[in-house]
């Protein structure tokens, strides 16, 4: 348990960063397949 005392500031930290992240990188996607789609591209998965 001491590790998590010691180091809660930086797992916090770490935990917020990689949020943001995820959250660019969703926002990112999700206007690409907006431009995508506008141009008439259609993406079939297998």
């Amino acid at each position: 348990m001491d590790f998590f005392k010691n180091n809660k500031e930086k797992l916090i930290t770490f935990i917020v960063c990689g949020t943001i992240f995820v959250a660019v990188l969703s926002v990112i996607a999700l206007l690409s397949g907006v431009v995508m789609r506008l141009f008439g591209f259609r993406y079939q998965s297998i």
